[in-house]
């Protein structure tokens, strides 16, 4: 069974505000590195609001850290390992 959204956005939220404060960087100044506002990284910090693929992978960039590392364990891939969806469902005969 997947975890709610809100705990993704939260756990995504609490592991940019790790690695911010690990790096020595404000709010204010990852706000202005990726042009959105400071309300907006505070929102994606406290798991208020959620980002694209596109600005985790931009935000990712700018900390200088692989992606994956911004997701929970349970969403991050490992090298070598296949991708699977376990709510996919089988596709149908035609």
């Amino acid at each position: 069974m997947s975890e709610p959204i809100s705990n993704y956005h939260q756990a995504v939220g609490i592991r940019i505000r790790e690695v911010r404060l690990e790096l020595h960087i404000s709010q204010t100044k990852l706000a202005t590195m990726l042009d959105v506002t400071c309300a907006t990284v505070s929102r994606w910090e406290s798991g208020v609001r959620g980002m694209s693929v596109e600005t985790l992978l931009i935000l990712a960039d700018v900390l200088g850290i692989p992606a994956s590392s911004l997701l929970p364990k349970e969403h991050q891939y490992k090298q070598g390992q296949q991708i699977t969806h376990s709510d996919q469902r089988p596709a149908q005969p035609r």
